[in-house]
């Protein structure tokens, strides 16, 4: 073996496991590559600390500050969206100069891909509150999901909760802008056989879902503080094709008032987080036995 592609090294976060396949690269007479491609995480990540960190040249890319490594024999190779734009279609350009225009550093790093990203503020962090990683459902055990209705401009999301070895799995099985129809709602419930968890703004939903025989229950309405109180009480876990979850993660941040942050989550980037609150109200209801463990 001479060439080593490694894709989507984001969700690798083992130098070790990474080292041990990189000595495996040794064949004599020939060039042993490894290609590494990503998407910048923060700076914790093995690829920043090991050849970045100390090693790098700062270029400005659509007023970004891109750090490209300069170690030796490495070839850093950054690209974005500007290098494939005549490609790419107008909804989808307006959606990403929405970004830059409402939160630059969210710009810089998830679209320009710049590291220059802090995890000061941030309410849940990578590594230390949560990890995303591949799942097999096969030994996972499904608790049940939270539903946050979606209007004008605001999706529709629906999560699902497992369990592996006594830890929280979470899963966006749906997420998309405007509402949700009664027979689609009432569909996925009756596929999953499990209780769902509803957002209480609307009270008609939840009385036609009970008519046609859904496992539903309306959220309690918990403070904010107390769902994201429980959220951190065991490190969790994120399905890596969980997109939209993972892009709440990394943009939900304490209020800031002049240089501190105070005890208030912002009002936004949190529609997955809002139904993740809702089904942990599930567990901890199941709990005090008040809802059976199994609705079906």
């Amino acid at each position: 073996m001479t060439i080593f592609v490694v894709d989507e090294a984001e969700e690798w976060e083992s130098f070790d496991e990474f080292e041990k396949v990189l000595l495996s690269i040794r064949q004599k007479g020939k060039t042993n590559e490894v290609v590494i491609v990503m998407n910048p995480n923060n700076k914790n990540h093995w690829v920043y600390t090991k050849f970045l960190k100390d090693t790098h040249k700062l270029v400005e890319v659509d007023g970004a500050l891109i750090e490209v490594s300069t170690k030796d024999n490495v070839l850093h190779i950054h690209s974005s969206y500007l290098d494939n734009e005549d490609n790419l279609s107008e909804q989808y350009l307006e959606n990403l100069l929405d970004i830059k225009k409402t939160d630059i550093n969210r710009y810089n790093h998830i679209v320009m891909g710049s590291w220059d990203f802090s995890t000061d503020g941030l309410i849940f962090v990578n590594n230390i509150d949560y990890e995303v990683k591949r799942i097999d459902y096969s030994d996972c055990k499904l608790i049940g999901g939270g539903v946050d209705y979606g209007y004008t401009n605001d999706p529709t999301t629906i999560t699902l909760k497992y369990i592996q070895d006594n830890t929280p799995i979470y899963k966006t099985i749906y997420y998309k802008e405007g509402e949700i129809s009664l027979n689609e709602l009432s569909k996925i419930i009756k596929e999953h056989r499990c209780y769902f968890v509803l957002d209480r703004s609307d009270k008609t939903m939840y009385s036609e879902l009970q008519k046609r025989g859904c496992s539903v229950m309306k959220s309690k309405g918990a403070r904010v503080l107390e769902g994201i109180e429980i959220m951190k009480q065991q490190k969790f876990i994120i399905d890596r094709d969980s997109k939209q979850i993972q892009d709440e993660l990394h943009s939900y941040i304490w209020v800031k008032k002049g240089d501190n942050y105070i005890n208030k989550p912002i009002d936004k980037f949190n529609h997955c987080i809002d139904t993740i609150r809702y089904v942990n109200e599930l567990t901890q209801e199941k709990k005090k036995g008040k809802v059976a463990t199994n609705s079906y």
